[in-house]
């Protein structure tokens, strides 16, 4: 099921709507190339850093505090302990684990939409929008109020529920206390079963008395409502997750649990805290893995996410450029799609002019990053640039002067 709108645009509109991203292009640009700039910087004092952490690191044993390592950058391996059961107290449900996350859910309607443009004769466009309408689980209550079209798509107005993290009060590696930094890192999620939770267990407060599933907790709307008999629940809940219907509810549970790792930081005060390297980086030397890893294939792991970061980086940074320069250009595909059709052509040719100049434009800011960090690099890169780009303009010279050139004249049969 859908709704379909459609709009006018005026070319005067459109002609004022490009040149306002013709003016705001140069600010783009200039976060675009400030973005990228920075961003080798980063990489290089990261790369610095794990090369002075690297050739530093001592490897210690989980299970005594050594003193004279106190403030030193350490690596160690063990299994993780939590003395004290991580608890949600609003439905009594307690586990040994590093975090517990309630994840609730409700039935409801969601409005998506699509986009279609269309360039009209005298350069005037149409915009058709399109509004589809799903129903599925979603976290976070959506307000049916504000949809195009919200009759037939009504979803309750609040949720009873929400989803929350509930972390472990003290988590143990060997004889050190791990840090709240450390325990972000490590989000590996394992669904938690509920097999083993009894319907006498979840506190009274809980009115609407759920069915207890392998791995959730289900209540139907006409519980939640407080319509259904205390004998219903059953007959509600037993068919009800297989065609669940717009306002029933369910709670599942996952868990970080108890697991072996392998972290590198700074020992302080029987704990581990980041590590500040002489190198003016970002960030300090804080590494945790799941698992038992040395030190090399710690900082090898680091390394290789520092690469994968630049490039990221480097993606957006390029993506930007692409749209400064893009909205540089576009008023004269404004002015060509007076005829829609060469609109389209001078659009497409435009995108092709944006790519190009925009790349060039990436690897120049990124070539003169590196050569304020490191020189010779940069020189390099920067040389590579005009090699490539005097390759291109002599191509081009070379095709034009070709087709320029008149063709010779075929001699005459008689002529010697």
């Amino acid at each position: 099921m859908s709704t379909v709108v459609t709009s006018q645009t005026s070319w005067f509109s459109s002609i004022v709507k490009a040149l306002l991203g013709f003016v705001i292009a140069p600010l783009v640009g200039l976060c675009a190339a400030f973005l990228l700039f920075w961003n080798e910087g980063d990489y290089l004092y990261i790369a610095y850093s794990l090369d002075e952490g690297e050739q530093v690191v001592k490897s210690i044993d989980p299970h005594q505090i050594d003193p004279a390592l106190e403030g030193e950058l350490v690596h160690v391996s063990g299994h993780l302990k939590v003395p004290h059961q991580v608890e949600d107290p609003q439905f009594g449900l307690k586990v040994t684990a590093i975090r517990l996350y309630r994840i609730a859910e409700m039935y409801q309607w969601k409005e998506s939409k699509s986009e279609r443009r269309v360039d009209k004769v005298g350069g005037g466009t149409q915009m058709i929008t399109e509004y589809h309408y799903a129903v599925g689980w979603h976290e976070d209550l959506i307000r049916s109020n504000s949809f195009q079209t919200p009759r037939g798509h009504e979803n309750p107005e609040s949720i009873p529920f929400t989803s929350q993290v509930f972390d472990a009060k003290e988590v143990l590696l060997g004889a050190f206390r791990l840090d709240p930094s450390q325990l972000k890192q490590l989000d590996t999620r394992t669904d938690l079963s509920l097999d083993w939770l009894k319907p006498d267990e979840i506190p009274q407060e809980i009115s609407a008395r759920p069915l207890l599933l392998r791995d959730q907790l289900y209540f139907p709307r006409e519980i939640l409502r407080g319509k259904g008999a205390p004998e219903e629940p059953v007959k509600l809940t037993a068919e009800r997750p297989q065609r669940p219907e717009v306002g029933d509810v369910r709670i599942r549970y996952q868990v970080v649990p108890p697991q072996e790792v392998t972290i590198v930081a700074k020992q302080s005060a029987g704990t581990f805290v980041e590590y500040a390297t002489k190198v003016k980086a970002r960030r300090g030397i804080n590494l945790v893995a799941a698992g038992k890893k040395s030190s090399q294939e710690m900082f090898a792991d680091a390394r290789f996410a520092n690469v994968a970061g630049l490039w990221m980086m480097r993606s957006f940074g390029g993506f930007l450029m692409f749209v400064a320069v893009g909205m540089f250009l576009q008023p004269i595909r404004a002015l060509a799609s007076v005829i829609p059709l060469l609109g389209q052509i001078v659009g497409w040719g435009l995108a092709l002019v944006a790519f190009f100049v925009s790349g060039g434009l990436t690897v120049m800011v990124v070539g003169l990053a590196w050569l304020y960090y490191r020189p010779i690099v940069g020189l390099l890169i920067l040389l590579l640039g005009a090699i490539v780009i005097v390759g291109v303009v002599m191509l081009l010279q070379m095709r034009r002067s070709l087709q320029e050139s008149p063709e010779m004249p075929a001699p005459l049969i008689g002529d010697r």
